[in-house]
C-alpha cells in the first residue's frame, strides 16, 4: 500500500488509545510502528472527521499538532472547562496518560499525533533527581510551542524516510521532547543537571571505543550511557560538551568514515558495505551517506 494511502482500518491513535473512537471518525495515514524507537515514542499522522470526537483515554503522554487550515474546535479535557477557539496550523494539544479527552471540530482535520511512554518519561525525571512517581502535567490545549513542533516534524520526516538515521537519532529526539515537556509543562518543578566539563578522558575513551567496535549495529543511547556510567539524559549533554557533536551525529559520522574505507575495496558491493556499517538497507545507507558527504556511495567510489 502506498505510504500516503489512507489506512481506514485503524482508529485514531491506534497505538495510543485504550478506548478507540468509531472507525469512521478517524484514519491513520502512517505510523511509526516499524521505527526502531517506537517503544519510547509513537508517532502517527491521523485524519479526524468533522463533528464530535467521543471521549478517549490515552495510555501515553499524548500530543496532537494541527496540520490543517484554521477551524473552530472545542476541547473538553477532564478537570478543565471546555475550551472553544479557532485552531490554527501548528496548534498543540497535550494530554497526560489516562486523562479523558473529548472534542468537537468544525471541519475534517489532519494531526501529527505523538505519545511518549509514561515509564520512559518517569525514568528521565528520576535521572535528574526528581520523583518519577510524581510526574504530572498541566494538560494545556490549543497552544503553540516551536520546540515541540520542530521535534515532532523532525521525527515525522525520519519516519517518512524509513528511519535511515536509526535508533540513536529517534531516541535523542524523544528524550529532547520529554525533557522539554518536563521543563515547561510539569506540575512539579523540574531541573536538569549542568553538562559543563564534559566526560573525563577515561570515560570518553571507553565510549568512543564502544562506538568504534559496534559500527555494524544500531547503537542505543542507553547502551552508550551505561558505558559512561551516566544516565542517558546526562550522557547526551556531556558527550556533546566533550566532542562538539550529539551522540547520534558522531556515530553517523563514524559509520560514513568507515564506509569510505570499505568503498576502496572493489570486491565489496554497496549492499555489503551498507550492512557492515549498520544500515538496514542500501537505500538507507545511500540517504545518510549523501546527507553527510553531498554525494552517493557509488559516485564516491568512482572518484577514488
Amino acid at each position: 500500500m502506498p505510504r500516503d494511502q489512507e489506512a481506514r482500518t485503524e482508529p485514531l491513535h491506534s497505538q495510543l488509545v485504550a478506548r478507540p473512537i468509531p472507525r469512521q471518525a478517524a484514519w491513520t495515514l502512517w505510523s511509526s510502528t516499524d521505527a526502531p524507537w517506537n517503544d519510547v515514542l509513537k508517532l502517527e499522522h491521523v485524519r479526524v472527521a468533522e463533528g464530535e470526537v467521543p471521549e478517549a483515554h490515552f495510555s501515553h503522554h499524548s500530543l496532537g499538532v494541527r496540520l490543517s487550515a484554521p477551524g473552530m474546535v472545542e476541547m473538553r479535557i477532564a478537570g478543565q472547562r471546555p475550551h472553544r477557539s479557532t485552531a490554527r496550523p501548528g496548534d498543540i494539544c497535550f494530554v497526560s496518560e489516562g486523562v479523558p479527552l473529548a472534542a468537537w471540530q468544525q471541519r475534517q482535520t489532519d494531526f501529527l499525533a505523538a505519545g511518549l511512554a509514561p515509564a520512559y518519561v518517569s525514568a528521565i525525571a528520576e535521572q535528574t533527581g526528581a520523583d518519577g512517581c510524581r510526574v504530572a502535567f498541566t494538560n494545556p490545549c490549543t497552544f503553540q510551542d516551536a520546540a515541540v513542533h520542530h521535534l515532532l516534524l523532525a521525527l515525522a520526516a525520519e519516519v517518512r524516510a524509513g528511519c535511515p538515521a536509526g535508533r540513536l537519532y529517534g531516541e535523542s529526539l524523544a528524550m529532547a521532547l520529554a525533557v522539554h515537556l518536563l521543563r515547561h509543562y510539569s506540575v512539579f518543578p523540574f531541573r536538569t543537571a549542568s553538562c559543563r566539563g564534559g566526560l573525563s578522558p577515561a570515560r570518553l575513551r571507553r565510549v568512543l571505543d564502544c562506538i568504534a567496535s559496534d559500527l555494524s549495529g544500531d547503537t542505543s543511547l542507553r547502551r552508550l550511557a551505561e558505558v559512561a556510567q551516566l544516565s542517558p539524559h546526562h550522557f547526551a549533554g556531556v558527550f556533546k560538551e566533550s566532542t562538539g557533536l550529539a551522540p547520534h551525529r558522531y556515530v553517523l559520522q563514524q559509520k560514513v568514515a568507515r564506509a569510505k574505507e570499505l568503498l576502496a575495496d572493489p570486491r565489496l558491493s554497496l549492499a555489503e558495505i551498507s550492512y557492515a556499517v549498520g544500515f538496514p538497507s542500501q537505500a538507507h545507507f545511500t540517504t545518510m551517506f549523501r546527507k553527510l558527504t553531498g554525494t552517493t556511495p557509488g559516485t564516491f567510489r568512482t572518484q577514488l
